[in-house]
């Protein structure tokens, strides 16, 4: 096993583990919950067709523009153009979404499989080699998963409606 067969293990795990994982965080979210924002939120600017800040929707349009810079970052290796999270615009509804972060997650997944391991020893964008880039990213999805278990968490033991 080489080191981009490892990394790939750490992505599909961080991402679709049965436990403590990005989709297991997702499974059973109900439209509500998706849609519920957590006390502290309030005053936080939101994107123009983004869900409201702190909601699993954010949470989850986040992941899928990160994704989207991540794949073309693998791909071009600090070469692309910067993205900015509020240029994507998000599917409308729930089940979409998540369509679309499983596309954004295979999409990152290959290029990471087309790389070579002397691949990872090159500059990715950031100042920095890409085996660290793809540390950070596979990090970034198990931040969001754990910011989505306390708004479920919160959403389930909430006092009001």
């Amino acid at each position: 096993m080489n080191a981009i067969h490892t990394i790939l293990r750490q992505l599909d795990d961080a991402y679709a583990h049965t436990w403590e994982s990005v989709r297991a965080v997702l499974d059973g979210v109900t439209d509500e919950a998706w849609a519920w924002q957590p006390p502290g939120y309030e005053d936080v600017e939101p994107e123009t067709v983004w869900p409201q800040p702190g909601t699993i929707g954010w949470h989850v349009v986040h992941m899928i523009a990160c994704k989207r810079e991540y794949a073309v970052q693998i791909r071009d290796r600090g070469k692309a153009a910067e993205f900015e999270d509020g240029s994507y615009l998000p599917p409308a509804t729930r089940e979409d979404v998540l369509v679309a972060l499983d596309e954004m997650q295979g999409r990152v997944r290959g290029e990471i499989a087309a790389l070579e391991p002397e691949d990872l020893l090159l500059e990715a964008n950031h100042k920095m080699a890409l085996d660290e880039f793809l540390a950070m990213a596979i990090r970034h999805d198990t931040w969001h998963a754990g910011q989505i278990a306390v708004v479920r968490r919160l959403y389930a033991h909430r006092t009001s409606p």
